[in-house]
């Protein structure tokens, strides 16, 4: 079997265990004679890094992890939407996976376990969970519904929310996955 796993990072650039376990169950699942390809963020990798067979490491986080940016929701986030819609349907097209295994989804958009659905058929799309990204706000939504701490910023930020809010939810309501294969650590 082909299996495509989708995470937001991959060892040695992980954030912690969750990444970790994601290579352990790849590794295992190569060694019963699957073939495992890997789709993650570009977190940690250095500028002339060697590409490393079987990964592709090209999806862009929603925010800085040390500091979100506001304006990057303006500038920076459709055009990191569009690439990292159009590395999935990429990789997707070349690896032919059989499967596609949402490992991790932290900091990466909602959208892409739903277009993988969309162009994998939801039964073809399994996922892993130990968290609530699912049912929480991607990162610009957790940043937007948050109140300011200074009356100016709040001032400006309640402004931009009234525009901002209904977009991101509007497109969250629109590219809900359908969820059909769940394993889940709790019930």
């Amino acid at each position: 079997m082909r299996i495509l796993f989708l995470t937001h990072a991959y060892p040695p650039h992980e954030l912690g265990g969750w990444s970790q376990q994601c290579e352990e169950i790849a590794l295992a699942l190569q060694q019963r004679g699957h073939v495992a390809h890997i789709l993650t963020s570009h977190f940690g990798v250095r500028r002339g890094e060697v590409p490393e067979n079987g990964i592709t490491r090209s999806l862009h986080f929603q925010a800085n992890i040390q500091h979100y940016r506001p304006l990057d929701y303006f500038w920076r986030r459709p055009i990191c939407e569009r690439q990292n819609l159009s590395v999935l349907r990429r990789v997707i097209r070349t690896f032919r996976p059989d499967l596609v295994f949402v490992w991790g989804m932290w900091n990466l958009s909602h959208e892409l376990a739903y277009w993988a659905e969309q162009w994998m058929t939801p039964a073809r799309v399994a996922y892993a969970i130990a968290d609530y990204w699912p049912l929480e706000p991607d990162m610009h939504g957790v940043y937007w519904r948050l109140p300011a701490r200074h009356r100016a910023v709040e001032a400006v930020k309640s402004l931009a929310r009234k525009w901002i809010l209904p977009r991101l939810d509007r497109s969250a309501a629109e590219h809900r996955p359908k969820f059909q294969n769940v394993a889940c650590v709790s019930h």
